[in-house]
């Protein structure tokens, strides 16, 4: 089996190479376990969940900057190995290394900072 570490109640699906596992049956209230016989050399593995605001220094946070007008608004996170589970499905191993790919959805007059490129970018209305 293969454990990764996420704490979340809102998970939609989760996919291992080409077979879709039940969230319920995969999900033990700090990890999401892979079971072996989904396992190969090489894995895709696509999670797909609901993340909120964690504003307790874990995970990831947002806050509203009410000293300047018009007001700012940020959402942060520092990811210190600890939190970032409350995040984002990781690993907390050394010896397991994995890359990671986000759709961030934000207002119109936001900006996303990241500290890799942006794959693609699409402006809605």
């Amino acid at each position: 089996m293969l454990p990764i570490d996420f704490q979340s109640s809102n998970i939609k699906d989760i996919i291992v190479n080409d077979y879709t596992l039940v969230p319920e049956a995969a999900v033990d209230q700090t990890f999401i376990v892979i079971p072996r016989i989904y396992l190969q050399a090489d894995n895709y593995i696509a999670v797909n969940y609901v993340s909120y605001y964690n504003n307790d220094g874990e995970g990831c946070m947002a806050y509203i900057d009410d000293t300047v007008t018009p007001s700012q608004h940020y959402t942060y996170t520092s990811f210190e190995p600890h939190g970032a589970n409350l995040f984002i499905p990781c690993f907390d191993q050394p010896d397991l290394k994995a890359t990671a790919s986000f759709n961030v959805i934000v207002p119109p007059n936001w900006i996303a900072v990241a500290n890799s490129s942006v794959a693609t970018q699409a402006t809605f209305t």
